[in-house]
């Protein structure tokens, strides 16, 4: 396979992490978003609208591990990482989520969601969703970010429209007749994140001390496939 198909599948590797950190966060931690901040943002909305203080809090606690783990992900990549293949600054941010994702694991396992572990819990799996996703905004493939699934749904539908104009144009071209790859990338990630959160939900209450640590092992995965195909390449 290509360089960059095996770029796409790292991509997809993480897109699968954040569908699977969602779903045990709004099952496990008090129905939060770790990585998907829209729909936290709406929690937070709700849990203000009805006077729900503890809800209040682990929506604020997800938004500001989220906003630490962007700040933090910001500093640790350089300025013209963003023209490389696949920069060594990634790498290294991704190797910091997993630092996080493992302490996660470890924790819940250990100690549980009791008390004030749960926003202890909260700040380590949204830390790590931010620092993934400015990561994957460095790489910049397809504009995919891997835990902001509305701007790619929106670029689905918006090319599936252009695509059925130019069936309608009677368009003969080999590149009317299909979605672009980007489109379908963008398509394969929402795919791949909906999966992630199926599988999770329908196996997290009977096999919940594996599913823990899968979040961990793809990134492990990931970073393994960086340094064996990117960095090995001096890309």
């Amino acid at each position: 396979m290509s360089l960059t198909t095996w770029r796409n599948l790292a991509l997809m590797a993480l897109c699968l992490t954040a569908g699977i950190v969602d779903v045990i966060g709004f099952l496990e931690l008090g129905h939060v978003f770790t990585a998907n901040m829209t729909g936290n943002i709406v929690m937070l909305g709700m849990a203000l609208g009805q006077s729900q203080e503890l809800a209040v809090l682990r929506a604020v606690i997800a938004l500001l591990g989220f906003m630490a783990g962007n700040a933090v992900g910001a500093v640790l990549i350089r300025e013209n990482a963003s023209k490389l293949f696949w920069p060594r600054d990634v790498t290294v941010m991704i190797a910091v989520e997993c630092v996080l994702l493992l302490l996660f694991g470890i924790l819940f396992y250990f100690t549980g969601t009791s008390g004030s572990m749960v926003y202890v819990l909260i700040a380590l799996l949204s830390g790590a969703m931010g620092m993934q996703t400015t990561a994957a905004r460095k790489l910049g493939i397809a504009g995919i970010s891997t835990t902001v699934l509305t701007n790619n749904l929106t670029h689905v539908v918006e090319d599936s429209v252009s695509l059925g104009r130019r069936l309608l144009r009677r368009d003969r071209s080999k590149e009317a007749a299909v979605l672009n790859p980007d489109s379908t990338l963008r398509a394969v990630a929402i795919a791949v994140y909906l999966l992630g959160a199926v599988v999770t939900a329908l196996t997290f209450y009977m096999q919940w001390q594996f599913i823990i640590w899968v979040p961990s092992l793809l990134v492990v995965g990931v970073i393994a496939l960086a340094f064996i195909r990117f960095h090995k390449a001096k890309m």
